[in-house]
């Protein structure tokens, strides 16, 4: 699944983000990259109930399919925010004092509301445009 989203396997991720091995991916995922996991596995589920892939081959090809749609969804959030969602910040980057501070203070709480329910509206909005061009090719 995530090579298909994010373009790494779990392994280069957690490479990529500086991580050890024994350290958690997800808990070092930002809300954004942690929320596209989530819609990812979520759209996977859906599929995989409604096309009834049987073995191995065919629910990979329709994980494959859900990790797609998030590519497409990571995009358009980085075309509307111009800002990567796929990132090397970590959860090392939280553990420190000011960061702490703010976050209990609520000081950018506003900004990263708003920014969540951006991003929360263009995950939502792919799906429909992915399935009204599935159609339109098979039409």
């Amino acid at each position: 699944m995530y090579s298909s989203t994010f373009g790494f396997t779990a392994e280069e991720y957690k490479k990529f983000k500086g991580l050890q091995k024994k350290e958690s991916l997800r808990d070092n995922m930002t809300p954004l990259e942690l929320a596209s996991t989530i819609f990812s596995e979520a759209t996977s589920t859906e599929l995989l109930k409604k096309s009834g892939s049987d073995g191995f081959w065919g629910a990979k090809e329709t994980i494959n399919k859900a990790g797609k749609i998030t590519k497409e969804a990571i995009e358009k959030i980085k075309e509307e925010t111009d800002e990567d969602v796929i990132t090397k910040k970590n959860n090392k980057a939280l553990n420190n004092p000011k960061k702490q501070k703010d976050i209990i203070h609520g000081e950018n709480n506003e900004k990263e509301l708003i920014e969540f329910d951006r991003t929360l509206d263009a995950i939502m909005k792919v799906p429909n445009r992915i399935r009204k061009n599935e159609e339109l090719e098979t039409a």
